[in-house]
């Protein structure tokens, strides 16, 4: 979702409708996503996941207004998001005890 939110950013030949039709679109399939989470993951899971949505969907709201790439608030919204992915990446792997996979 971030990835394709980046690419509408670039492509500055869109129109605003455009812009505000493929960042709509792109985001719908989250929401499938976010209710599977909330029903099957635990809590320790689902509250980070659920920040990191929300910082997707404010990324996404920032770029139906027609932020650009390299603007502050770009910078901003991105990094929240890589910051909320970071996090939830962390809680699945702590759910999954990956983490504590020994070390050569």
């Amino acid at each position: 979702m971030r990835s394709e939110l980046q690419l509408i950013i670039l492509d500055r030949g869109m129109s605003e409708a455009e812009r505000k039709i493929a960042a709509r679109q792109s985001f719908a399939r989250c929401y499938e996503i976010r209710y599977q989470l909330e029903v099957f993951a635990p809590r320790a899971v689902v509250e980070p996941a659920l920040d990191y949505f929300r910082s997707v969907r404010r990324a996404r709201e920032a770029t139906i207004t027609g932020m650009s790439n390299g603007d502050e608030g770009y910078e901003i919204a991105f990094q929240e998001v890589i910051e909320a992915l970071t996090a939830v990446r962390t809680a699945m792997r702590l759910d999954m005890g990956t983490d504590r996979l020994p070390t050569d």
